[in-house]
């Protein structure tokens, strides 16, 4: 009797540890039902890219990937900085920073991230001492996700505003002498290679495609034949040729140690240059910002083809600092170089912007880029004929 109640007693308390264990996994799945949706609208993909880092300062893009099956109507990311970094300017959304924790907020207008793989992307830039550690504990709208640290996130980010038109430029190249060959047999129009470089101000931040968008579409509705060059690509389907060489980040030091290379491979006979904004926004020694310039000329004009031209602007206003100075400097020296027979031509790009026209106080927005495409086309249109 004694074994049999021993026994009876283990199958109860088998009995009473199997109930025990399928009472725990139903409410394990219950939980998972109720929060369904939390876990749908927590996949998201984070791309945290330091473009540039200079030691005391970096400048960021970041990219917000919804990868759920829904709109997301509205985005708060937070984060946490391990170390001292502080944020210094933002485009693309607004921020508050407390400590080393930062929330950010979508604009008006890139509120919604689109369901299955829809994507969206700010920048900033950073002040900091010792080492620049990447975020973490990053939420969206108070949900974890996946973060993936990257070197360059894809912009996909889309503005819709009216162009207003104008153009101005100070500087059209001389042509002297009347020479016309004549043509026999049926000859095909040879494209003119174009190189657009520089920073994030070429590679559209806020307008992915930037200027290069209505430069192109002007371009083609006169009739001339182009191909834009460059080892990077992005825009919109409407921007027929995608290449560039528009730095997101980036100085003039910097384009300098890459130029011999773009120019051996992509072989333009136009560059359209505006670069610099870097240089200012990281106080990057700028008493010699002339001398870098100076040696970027010489080798880009080195490198062009017979009757090719290089044409450098003035660069842009930005919100947070004056660039008068630094414009007046670049046309001294471009002024220089074409007295000494360089074929280099200054653009009055400064003249033809304000701060209005800008998006983030740094990148235009819709409207400031059609106005930089219509001054690029004003220099180089005698070029395509």
């Amino acid at each position: 009797m004694k074994n049999f109640l021993n026994i009876r007693n283990s199958k109860s308390l088998c009995i009473l540890m199997v109930i025990i264990f399928i009472v725990a996994m139903l409410s394990i799945l219950y939980s998972i039902n109720l929060n369904a949706s939390t876990i749908e609208n927590g996949n998201f993909t984070f791309e945290y890219g330091v473009q540039n880092d200079w030691s005391s300062g970096a400048s960021v893009s970041v990219a917000i990937t919804n990868n759920g099956s829904t709109n997301i109507n509205g985005w708060t990311l937070s984060w946490v900085f391990p170390n001292n970094q502080k944020i210094t300017n933002m485009w693309d959304a607004t921020y508050v920073q407390n400590g080393n924790n930062v929330t950010v907020t979508n604009q008006s207008y890139n509120e919604i991230i689109p369901a299955n793989k829809g994507k969206v992307n700010f920048g900033f830039n950073i002040s900091y001492s010792g080492t620049n550690t990447n975020p973490i504990e990053m939420t969206l709208n108070g949900n974890t996700s996946n973060v993936t640290i990257s070197p360059n996130p894809t912009n996909t980010s889309v503005v819709t505003s009216q162009p207003t038109v104008t153009s101005l430029i100070t500087a059209t190249p001389t042509v002297t002498g009347s020479v016309i060959p004549t043509v026999t047999g049926n000859i095909t129009p040879t494209n003119i290679k174009i190189m657009p470089l520089g920073d994030s101000i070429t590679d559209g931040i806020t307008v992915p495609g930037a200027y290069r968008i209505k430069l192109w579409n002007n371009i083609k509705k006169n009739g001339y034949n182009v191909d834009f060059v460059g080892s990077l690509s992005n825009g919109p389907a409407e921007l027929g040729d995608k290449d560039h060489e528009g730095h997101s980040g980036w100085r003039i030091d910097q384009l300098d140690a890459k130029i011999n290379t773009w120019m051996d491979n992509s072989k333009p006979k136009i560059v359209l240059l505006h670069i610099g904004t870097n240089d200012i926004s990281q106080s990057y020694d700028l008493a010699n910002a002339p001398n870098r310039m100076s040696g970027l000329i010489d080798k880009i004009c080195a490198k062009l083809p017979s009757g090719g031209k290089l044409y450098v602007a003035t660069i842009i206003p930005i919100s947070y600092a004056s660039v008068s100075n630094y414009n007046l400097q670049v046309s001294n020296v471009v002024k220089n170089k074409a007295n000494t027979g360089k074929p280099v031509y200054l653009v009055d790009m400064y003249s033809a912007l304000t701060t209005a026209d800008l998006a983030d106080g740094v990148h235009p927005n819709l409207n400031g880029y059609n106005k930089m495409a219509d001054v690029w086309f004003n220099a180089i249109r005698n070029d395509l004929k």
